[in-house]
């Protein structure tokens, strides 16, 4: 589901805890990294992993780039 496909759900407040950091983490970029392409400050997303609210937009863009990056990402499982 890209940006199009998804509306807003009612009472937005922000992704759930921890996803915002897991979800940076899992495309290997820093909180100015995630700033610099989103076109923020480096404070916004550090209040947003702080729980801060974070626009609805924005975080469908964050959420669906780690989905596609776990995606072509090889699996830790021990396996080669």
């Amino acid at each position: 589901m890209g940006l199009r496909d998804e509306s807003c759900p009612d009472g937005w407040e922000g992704p759930p805890p921890g996803a915002l950091t897991d979800a940076r983490r899992a495309l290997g970029w820093t909180q100015v990294e995630l700033a610099a392409r989103l076109g923020v400050t480096g404070r916004a997303v550090q209040k947003w992993e702080r729980g801060g609210r974070m626009p609805w937009p924005t975080w469908l863009l964050v959420r669906d780039a780690a989905a596609e990056a776990a995606a072509i990402l090889p699996s830790s499982g021990g396996q080669q």
